[in-house]
């Protein structure tokens, strides 16, 4: 199966899973939706990611789904800016069989819900205030 086929299949089985309750937003639902699915296809700059980074990302969705309902609190927030529109991001983190994944959930202020933006598997980017203080979170 190729990388499309794969991505149809995938998005097709969470068709019906489009909303998330989440530990860390007092349980708030998440929306899983079309801004997950664009950002997994494209990078911030409208490229095509490379197959194994589709691939990667597409094989994390369930780990993805049980670190937002499990994960009792953010690891990092910040506010960002578009044309329109101040942006919210939080930050949640957890390694789950020594992989340490990262989840960006975000809103936009025009639309008021939180929603799923991004996937991280094998997360090394900045590391964030919570965790430089030693609250790791680990799912087994």
């Amino acid at each position: 199966m190729n990388i499309k086929e794969k991505f149809k299949e995938t998005k097709k089985r969470y068709r019906k899973k489009t909303k998330v309750q989440s530990l860390a937003f007092n349980n708030e639902a998440i929306v899983l939706g079309a801004d997950f699915w664009k950002h997994l296809m494209f990078q911030k700059n409208r490229r095509l990611r490379s197959d194994k980074d589709i691939n990667s990302r597409l094989n994390a969705i369930d780990k993805m789904l049980e670190i937002i309902e499990r994960t009792p609190y953010y690891q990092d927030y910040y506010v960002g800016k578009d044309k329109n529109n101040i942006i919210y991001f939080w930050i949640l983190l957890a390694t789950i069989d020594e992989i340490r994944y990262g989840i960006i959930v975000r809103k936009k202020r025009k639309q008021g819900n939180k929603h799923i933006y991004s996937i991280i598997p094998n997360w090394h980017g900045f590391i964030p205030r919570d965790e430089m203080n030693n609250h790791k979170i680990h799912i087994s």
